[in-house]
């Protein structure tokens, strides 16, 4: 306690602590600051029970910061802004701790009522400060990095995380009123849009809206399995012992209705790119823990939870109820309209190929229902039958989309199903290849600016749907990549001169030999011999084309060439795997055909190190990866590296 009164001789009263240091006076700013350290460190070391004299100081300073204007564009590096920060990790530590330390009591039994309700205060006054600053700065270009307003700046992940504790706090104020904001937001936008007024503002509000949602919603799972926050679901068991809609469950419906309306041509007006950007953001992150959870009030809610899932969650968007089919249906539907109405819009896109798309297909629950829907079978067709739309996208998204595509795939329980699906994404790119390779004119073509844009697409598809394989259509991913081979050869000489169709060739042959590591029980010992004569090729061929070039000429080719050379090491080294190797069979006597993993292996490597200048070694990732090949093959073949002429040892 006395602790307690030191500090707020520092900060008390807050109004006039925190102008100061809003006005710039290093006296101000020094006194400020030192009180939120303080604050925070005693925040630390006391459970919430112990706190309660404090929280009324803790509340007010962090009003105060807000309504100085903390979360500007233009108090960036400011003392409020500094202190702010301080404050908002201060309340997220007081208010987790009883989830710290254990389940035995809910959060809202271990907390006194006074923080929680101080809690709701400062959460209020922060969504008021946020929609304030978002419409202020609509229009305000910050050097090209937002050129469409600050609300990206605001919703800093780092931030909102500390800020969707204070959300938690009271659940069904915090989320309830984030709900009515988005509807009243929503009906603004409906408004200017009828009237043909600017929507720029309320869009930048709904933007920090939705992403604010999202956090308050769900946890990033950061590798583990997501859950429902135990705040919500306590929440969630409150409202139907009451008779009262679940606050989560509201919420969740306001996100899914916005993206309807993604969805739906006849809304699109309603929504701005960057919007819609954000929208599927914050969708990717409710799907990955709402959407047909994976447990449904089993093992992992009761030990975790002290409870099973909220049955309004469970009968919303679970998988018996036929609410996680529905929502699933409009989250593919806002995908395919992000790629094929929204041309142009390169981060749109790629949050939906590398953010969203990815957690609709990470589990085979999903996948089993995502095949069976129109808008899929919409998305896989019009692959499959080249869209415009879609091969406008940026390569990398298309490494994304086949990804997920062949992620789909265990969704099909018929195996010749699953191998029509597979050739189906699969096709149009040994005809491309094939079209470009036959062409009496190839080399002119190959040198055009659309025909490397085809390769680099083409390339990157190949690569999303080999990390994709699955043992079940392993078979026909690989012969229709053997019917590739020839054509892949030829387009690496015909690019030889291109280092970024270059990379990603080797990459994309890099990623084959990956899946091979992975998929053992699917190889045969001819498949894995095509494999490494395949790899035979690519290496000479690339030695080849590079002889006598291995002095860089500059800093970027030096960069290109590090980054061939070290997928190409990496391929020889995925190849050294134990399991593969008993795979290849012997060599044959007298056939120039045959070759094993050892043969091949040393002879890349014999290709290679011409190609390795002393002033690439420097790059760390490239001297690591020579050494640990090296090091591999001393291990698993002393006798082949003992039998190289000695001209060879010397390189």
């Amino acid at each position: 306690m006395r602790m307690l009164q030191a500090v707020a001789g520092w900060v008390h009263p807050a109004g006039p602590v925190v102008a100061a240091a809003a006005a710039g006076g290093e006296d101000g700013e020094e006194a400020l600051l030192d009180g939120c350290r303080a604050l925070a460190a005693l925040v630390s070391i006391h459970p919430a029970e112990d706190f309660h004299a404090g929280y009324s100081l803790l509340g007010s300073l962090t009003c105060e910061c807000l309504q100085a204007g903390a979360l500007s564009s233009l108090a960036e590096d400011t003392a409020v802004a500094e202190a702010l920060s301080m404050l908002l990790e201060a309340w997220a530590a007081l208010l987790q701790g009883p989830q710290r330390r254990g389940w035995g009591q809910s959060v809202e039994q271990q907390i006194p009522a006074g923080i929680l309700q101080a809690a709701q205060q400062v959460f209020q006054t922060f969504a008021q400060g946020a929609l304030a600053t978002a419409s202020q700065e609509a229009f305000q270009d910050e050097g090209g990095e937002d050129a469409t307003g600050s609300a990206g700046a605001l919703s800093r992940d780092d931030q909102l995380v500390n800020v969707a504790v204070l959300a938690r706090a009271n659940p069904a104020a915090s989320l309830g009123l984030l709900d009515t904001l988005l509807g009243e937001r929503l009906a603004r936008v409906q408004q200017l849009a009828g009237s043909g007024g600017d929507c720029s503002q309320t869009w930048e509000e709904l933007c920090w809206l939705v992403r604010m949602s999202a956090h308050a919603l769900a946890d990033d799972g950061d590798g583990e399995t997501p859950v429902i926050p135990p705040t919500l679901m306590t929440a969630g068991a409150t409202a139907a012992g009451a008779g009262t809609a679940d606050p989560a469950e509201q919420l969740s419906r306001r996100l899914l209705e916005m993206a309807t309306s993604a969805g739906d041509p006849a809304h699109q007006a309603l929504l701005s790119p960057r919007l819609l950007e954000a929208l599927l953001w914050a969708v990717s992150r409710w799907a990955d823990t709402y959407l047909m959870p994976e447990d449904s009030g089993g093992s992992l809610h009761h030990f975790t939870q002290q409870g099973p899932l909220s049955v309004a969650i469970t009968r919303a968007f679970g998988e018996a109820s036929g609410g996680g089919a529905a929502a699933l249906a409009i989250l593919v539907q806002a995908v395919v309209a992000a790629l094929l109405y929204w041309p142009g819009e390169i981060q749109l896109q790629t949050e939906a190929t590398s953010t969203l798309l990815p957690i609709l297909t990470r589990r085979r629950a999903l996948c089993r229902h995502l095949i069976n829907l129109e808008s899929w079978q919409q998305l896989a067709g019009a692959y499959a039958q080249q869209d415009p739309r879609l091969l406008a996208l940026a390569p990398p998204q298309h490494r994304g989309l086949l990804h997920s595509l062949g992620q789909a795939a265990l969704g099909f329980s018929d195996a010749a199903q699953t191998e029509a699906y597979i050739v189906a994404l699969l096709k149009p790119m040994l005809e491309e290849l094939r079209r470009l390779v036959g062409s009496s004119d190839r080399d002119q073509i190959g040198q055009r600016p659309e025909t490397e844009q085809m390769l680099m697409r083409v390339l990157e598809a190949l690569r999303g749907i080999l990390k994709a394989t699955h043992p079940r259509f392993q078979p026909v991913v690989f012969r229709f990549v053997h019917e590739m081979m020839p054509g892949l050869l030829e387009v690496q000489k015909l690019v030889r001169r291109n280092p970024m169709v270059t990379l990603l060739l080797l990459k994309a042959v890099r990623a084959f030999t990956e899946m091979h590591a992975t998929l053992l029980e699917c190889i045969t010992p001819d498949q894995m011999h095509t494999l490494a004569r395949f790899c035979l090729g690519l290496v000479t061929q690339y030695s080849q084309d590079l002889a006598g070039s291995h002095q860089v000429a500059g800093a970027i080719e030096s960069q290109e060439r590090y980054k061939q050379l070290l997928t190409l090491l990496k391929l020889l080294t995925d190849l050294t795997d134990r399991d593969l190797q008993s795979l290849a069979p012997a060599p044959v006597t007298g056939s120039a055909d045959s070759a094993d993993v050892a043969q091949v292996v040393l002879l890349g490597l014999h290709l290679v190190i011409p190609l390795i200048s002393p002033e690439l070694l420097k790059f760390p990732k490239l001297c690591r990866q020579y050494f640990t090949l090296l090091s591999v093959l001393l291990d698993s073949y002393p006798e082949r590296v003992a039998a190289l002429p000695t001209a060879a040892l010397t390189t």
